[in-house]
């Protein structure tokens, strides 16, 4: 009786502990689910976020290059306005130079006329004091002369000095001539330069409007690329906050789990060793389109001929996440356990899948230039329990490498 009593409570406890344990597995897969559907979410919205990034700093850049090409066109116009000003102020001096000289050419054209009419004067006064006087006066000369010689010495002064006026006021009139026609084409060279002026003065004009209505485009454009960009931080701050949210749901996902994967071995190098220019490191510094001194969180990796390199996993672990993030492109997750991980992005092409497991060396994929980035490289972090470090001190003294 005994015996049946023991028999019964043994297989109560066998029955019960079967429950049990029936019950933990359905509650930890209920607990990994409900970890695994949060984190679902979570990355859902991250990709949303990272959506709204892209088309925001997509806003941002256009605005951002029409500004710069306003502000060239602006200096232009700057340029074109201080030409057109240097060739008005040549232009007024000219101009007074010009007036100066037409000043000068109407005093001389009115001393020549004053000197032709006094000439003019004494030969009429000598013709009139022959013509009055008539024979007599020859007769008068001829009475004088003491010979024939004295004679025609003196005819030959009196026609010499009739011959003396004609000439000096023939010369005084080719003088006056020249003197007139100097005086047209200062004329007309003032009012060439006067038009001319007054075409640059409107020139001037149209091109202050140019500059005025660039300026206020350029304000226009400031305040819009501000408001831009500070909706860009607000994503930047909104993606940052779920990744801590999804970090943190990873690792509580992760302690629920015994069967983790950890790889304690050192890290490998994730390219071939020709690959080793570095060409941003890892650290802070002052983001190109928010201009936010920041950290940049890995190292990027370039050189000739990499597009289509293999990426290697730097050490064995499960990939945690596989696929395309705005800012990294295609990118790959994994975690190597003991708090490691790492993360591999602007790929062309992923081979692995969240979920996988990897050794250190399979090829994760092939480098590309996806996402945010200005040509094919690699953007290599590292993590410990959590937080960034620097993956070039994992190499120290094992390999060197090169900046650019």
């Amino acid at each position: 009786m005994n015996m049946k009593r023991v028999c019964s409570v043994i297989a109560l406890v066998i029955v019960f502990l079967m429950v049990l344990s029936l019950l933990s597995g359905i509650i930890l897969s209920s607990v990994d689910a409900s970890a695994a559907d949060s984190v679902s979410s979570m990355q859902k919205e991250l990709n949303d976020i990272a959506k709204k990034k892209e088309e925001l700093e997509n806003e941002l850049n256009i605005i951002s290059e029409k500004k710069e090409e306003e502000l060239q066109k602006k200096s232009l116009i700057d340029e074109q306005i201080n030409a057109t000003r240097s060739e008005i102020n040549l232009l007024d001096e000219m101009i007074s130079t010009l007036e100066d000289q037409l000043s000068d050419a109407e005093a001389e054209l009115a001393k020549a006329e004053e000197q032709i009419e006094e000439n003019l004067e004494l030969s009429k006064n000598r013709i009139r004091s022959a013509y009055e006087q008539g024979d007599a006066s020859m007769l008068e000369i001829l009475a004088q002369s003491k010979s024939l010689y004295d004679l025609i010495t003196k005819v030959e002064i009196v026609s010499e000095i009739t011959k003396k006026d004609n000439e000096v006021i023939d010369s005084i009139r080719k003088n006056k001539e020249i003197i007139e026609q100097k005086r047209e084409e200062i004329k007309e060279n003032k009012a060439a330069n006067e038009q001319a002026a007054q075409q640059l003065t409107s020139k001037k004009k149209q091109l202050e409007k140019k500059q005025e209505a660039s300026e206020e485009l350029i304000d226009e454009m400031n305040g819009s690329e501000a408001a831009t960009r500070r909706a860009v931080l607000a994503a930047e701050a909104a993606e940052e906050q779920l990744q801590s949210e999804i970090r943190a749901a990873l690792a509580a996902a992760s302690s629920g789990s015994s069967s983790g994967f950890v790889d304690s071995g050192d890290f490998m190098w994730p390219l071939d060793s020709k690959y080793r220019n570095i060409t941003s490191q890892f650290g802070y510094r002052t983001h190109p389109i928010t201009h936010v001194y920041k950290l940049h969180t890995g190292v990027d990796i370039s050189s000739s001929g990499i597009r289509g390199a293999s990426i290697y996993a730097a050490k064995g672990g499960t990939v945690m996440k596989a696929g395309y993030n705005t800012g990294y492109g295609n990118y790959v997750l994994i975690n190597h356990g003991d708090g490691y991980a790492t993360l591999y992005g602007h790929a062309d092409t992923l081979l692995v899948s969240a979920g996988q497991v990897v050794n250190k060396g399979d090829v994760l994929g092939y480098v590309g230039s996806s996402g945010y980035s200005t040509g094919p490289h690699l953007h290599f972090e590292i993590m410990k329990n959590g937080e960034y470090t620097n993956p070039l001190g994992y190499f120290s003294g094992v390999m060197s490498f090169t900046y650019s």
